[in-house]
């Protein structure tokens, strides 16, 4: 009798495109993201600033004071698209997807401990080529609490028109009630639900668990 080998199936590297292109849904939305996976390393604060460079490039940072990220998790989480969280360890996330809409949207360097990942995925994007489509790691002298995102958009990605103070906006209505302070350009864009004014809104419905109130 033969032996059997045990063979487990794989995906092409090829569908990383499709999916990272699949998840993109507005800039604000890539933001969001960012920003929730902060809420689960447990940051008590996020930073973000934009500007507009000399050369017309907008440029920005996010910044945490959350755990950060090891090398380990390096390897087995931001390299991985998918390995999905504990059911205990994050409030938002759960298929550890939602950094790949950033990568979609700009060029970035992540600092994190003692680590830096530079992700540039621009080229294999728009050429459909799996060469470049990953990140270079390097280690650091510097330690950085958290995580730290440093980047310019990619113009060619962004909406016609786009403005710095209508992105603030549409990214304040998504995470206006996230429950840690969130600044943009030193701006407070979020709101404790224990601090929202009750008088804005129509009260629709009350149980055991909430307030239900239309915005």
């Amino acid at each position: 009798m033969t032996k059997s080998q045990q063979i487990n199936f794989t995906i092409s590297p090829k569908h990383l495109i499709e999916i990272i292109e699949g998840q993109t849904d507005g800039l604000d939305k890539a933001f969001g993201e960012v920003i929730m996976n902060s809420v689960d390393a447990g940051a008590t604060g996020i930073y973000i600033t934009m500007f507009k460079a000399e050369n017309d490039t907008i440029r920005f940072t996010i910044k945490d004071n959350g755990r950060g990220m090891s090398k380990k998790d390096i390897l087995n989480y931001f390299k991985v698209f998918g390995n999905p969280h504990e059911s205990s360890d994050a409030t938002f996330g759960r298929f550890r997807m939602g950094r790949s809409q950033l990568m979609y949207y700009a060029s970035t360097v992540w600092l994190t401990r003692k680590y830096a990942m530079s992700v540039d995925i621009y080229e294999p994007i728009r050429n459909k080529t799996l060469k470049n489509l990953g990140f270079s790691l390097s280690s650091r002298d510097e330690k950085v609490d958290g995580c730290h995102i440093h980047g310019y958009l990619y113009p060619e990605n962004l909406e016609y028109h786009f403005g710095i103070e209508e992105f603030r906006k549409k990214l304040t209505s998504l995470i206006r009630y996230i429950h840690i302070p969130v600044f943009f350009n030193d701006e407070l864009i979020s709101t404790s639900v224990k601090n929202i004014d009750k008088s804005e809104f129509e009260l629709i419905h009350e149980d055991e668990f909430a307030y239900y109130f239309l915005d």
